[in-house]
């Protein structure tokens, strides 16, 4: 009997129709990734609710009076965890900026909600607001007042926080430490990170208010107050 090569390699229908299902359900999985990574990368620099100038009772005032602002965008320094049991970075600083008149340090804060420590330091909390903000300097100044305003979008959480009246004319370096909120007394154990806010040798250029911060100015900003407890040992 003669066989053609055709007949010899020519696979049964169903294991064709088989084959063509598994090759658009991969290329469909690979464009839904490619499109999830790319939109994490989008999320990775805030909502507009976050990361834009936010305005304070101040320096909206000052704005009205002098018509303009002395702002500055700055970069910070998003250094390695402090705390050698947790050798991942769980926060990170972006969208920085300085307002002179008022010495008002301001920026967005990001952490994955996903990541199993976050869901950790969350269950620990006994607050609403599961994580509070001290801003250090160098040269042993500490300050616990500060504002905030929060937002989540797919898998991240955000802060954007504002401290004001910083001195930094004798300081070289801010830093941002995060501490689980345990309650009326925050523990040095309950640190959970550190982010490095400003330096005196870092990066800084003019900032240039968008015509949309700028209308945000008469709009009522659902910011809120924060005094972090003093840390205990």
């Amino acid at each position: 009997m003669d066989y053609t090569l055709e007949d010899e390699v020519k696979a049964p229908k169903p294991f064709k129709i088989f084959g063509k299902i598994v090759k658009w359900v991969f290329i469909s999985f690979v464009i839904l990734m490619i499109l999830w990574f790319g939109i994490c990368g989008i999320f990775q620099k805030g909502t507009s609710k976050v990361k834009k100038y936010i305005w304070t009772e101040e320096t909206a005032q000052l704005y009205k009076q002098n018509g303009k602002l002395d702002i500055w965008k700055l970069t910070a320094y998003n250094k390695p965890n402090e705390n050698m049991e947790l050798t991942e970075k769980l926060f990170f600083i972006d969208n920085l900026t300085y307002t002179t008149e008022t010495s008002q340090f301001q920026f967005m804060l990001r952490y994955n909600i996903l990541n199993e420590e976050i869901k950790k330091f969350v269950s620990k909390s006994d607050s609403e607001n599961p994580f509070v903000f001290v801003l250090k300097d160098n040269k042993g100044n500490t300050y616990t007042e500060y504002q905030y305003i929060e937002d989540s979008a797919l898998i991240y959480g955000y802060y954007r926080i504002v401290f004001s009246n910083i001195d930094i004319k004798k300081a070289s370096e801010l830093s941002l430490y995060v501490y689980c909120n345990s309650g009326d007394d925050i523990k040095q154990s309950s640190f959970v990170d550190i982010c490095v806010v400003w330096y005196t040798d870092g990066y800084k250029e003019e900032y240039k208010l968008s015509s949309s911060e700028k209308k945000a100015q008469d709009k009522d900003i659902e910011l809120k107050s924060f005094n972090t407890p003093l840390i205990s040992k």
